[in-house]
């Protein structure tokens, strides 16, 4: 059976970012980080990651905290999430390298 860890990303008010928080789990290990989904990964270790997010959800931010804002997409990706307007096709250009990054599969996904 493969494990799945489905996730949500949201939406700040322009400029802003999810704050920093430490998780602490029940065997005692803590991960820093701005996105939940990123530490549970981490402790649970799936075999793959979906995060699902709207066309104006933090794309970019995520991938910046990832390491991806070196990307030759960054910059076309942060003004589509900046407008409200990311399609799936620019999502999948981040695939790869999230997923290099997390060491998981990872599909970035675009919902409703």
């Amino acid at each position: 059976m493969t494990h799945t860890l489905i996730s949500f990303l949201g939406k700040t008010q322009k400029g802003g970012q999810y704050q920093e928080a430490c998780y602490q789990f029940t065997d005692g290990r803590q991960e820093t980080t701005r996105f939940f989904s990123l530490a549970l990964e981490k402790h649970i270790k799936p075999q793959q990651m979906v995060i699902l997010g709207t066309s104006g959800s933090m794309w970019d931010v995520l991938c910046e905290n990832l390491g991806a804002d070196n990307h030759e997409h960054w910059v076309v990706l942060s003004e589509a999430a900046e407008n409200d307007c990311v399609t799936q096709a620019q999502l999948q250009q981040f695939d790869e390298v999230v997923s290099q990054t997390l060491g998981v599969t990872c599909h970035l996904k675009l919902i409703p």
